[in-house]
């Protein structure tokens, strides 16, 4: 068994990359230090399983930069690794990352962090959580004020033009159980039709357009080629962008057949249930944990020395709540 640390933001590239694979829409990044959010990592604990259920399979939550690298944080669950799609003995973890649930193995190409390379990366994993949320910030581009937040990752890059949402936490000890379950009542109607709406004509076009993206970035007539998939035009070039490029405009000649209007990636209906459901992510907002009433009832006997006296009383509780 190969098994390494690599750095949090190699960790969540290669995150990224099994996760689309395994066909999920996001990935939410939970960005906070034990500091920010006294009681976070306790109420996580306990509804581990229970936020793992709401979230299901169209979104992966990444708890990062907190004590899953410490032996505060007992979670049954071991350390959560990403596995070579190509040879399992491999696995790569962050002391600093892991998936709420781990539901599901993440496979991805590891190539770059097997064998020699990876001694490069050796140095450079985080010594403790503050590196870790550090080097996220970072890689997000967010400012320090924007510490603690949740990041929410799209990964249907040949869908649409994405940026990642940034949600804030408000002051206080926050409640992420209720605002998962809020949000995915909200959503999960336009995540049933989202998957309906995934017919296989739009499925051929996509995942063409997918690999000529691919194949024009490396290109050097990149600009001449994307102007070509823009505007459904021909182009005498390489071989396969040029069979591609032909198969993407017979599909999407198809397609305006099939339904009468031209296909637009960025315009299609799965395009419009996106923007919907980003949407509900921008908007509803993360709440509090509501307080409890607590009630302490003293007994004093029959000490006469201390009737009728006035008795001060220090009732100090630690919750996980």
């Amino acid at each position: 068994m190969d098994i390494a640390q690599i750095p949090i933001v190699d960790f969540l590239k290669y995150c990224k990359e099994g996760a689309r694979s395994k066909g999920y829409s996001w990935i939410v990044c939970i960005l906070c230090r034990s500091r920010d959010c006294k009681y976070l990592y306790k109420s996580i604990e306990r509804d581990w399983q229970s936020l793992d259920n709401i979230t299901g399979r169209s979104m992966l939550v990444l708890l990062a930069g907190n004590e899953v690298g410490e032996h505060e944080f007992t979670l049954d669950a071991d350390k959560f690794y990403i596995t070579d799609k190509y040879r399992s003995y491999i696995k790569r973890y962050n002391p600093f990352a892991t998936v709420i649930g781990n539901s599901g193995s993440i496979e991805s190409d590891l190539s770059s962090v097997r064998y020699g390379i990876l001694k490069s990366h050796i140095p450079n994993v985080e010594r403790n959580q503050t590196d870790a949320v550090n080097a996220l910030r970072r890689y997000f581009g967010l400012r320090e004020r924007d510490i603690p937040c949740l990041v929410y990752l799209p990964l249907y890059e040949d869908r649409l033009p994405v940026q990642n949402i940034v949600v804030p936490f408000p002051k206080g000890e926050v409640d992420l159980y209720a605002y998962f379950k809020e949000l995915f009542n909200r959503i999960t109607p336009l995540v049933d039709e989202l998957v309906v709406s995934d017919d296989k004509l739009q499925n051929r076009i996509e995942n063409t357009y997918k690999q000529l993206i691919s194949y024009a970035s490396e290109s050097t007539r990149c600009e001449e080629i994307i102007q070509c998939i823009q505007s459904k035009n021909y182009l005498a070039c390489e071989q396969p962008i040029r069979a591609l490029l032909s198969r993407y405009i017979d599909l999407c000649d198809r397609y305006k057949e099939v339904n009468g209007i031209d296909y637009h990636v960025k315009n299609c209906e799965q395009s419009e249930l996106l923007l919907k459901i980003e949407q509900a992510f921008r908007t509803i907002n993360i709440p509090l944990v509501e307080p409890f009433p607590l009630n302490a009832y003293i007994s004093i006997g029959n000490n006469n020395r201390i009737k009728n006296s006035t008795i001060e009383v220090v009732v100090q509780m630690q919750s996980d709540g």
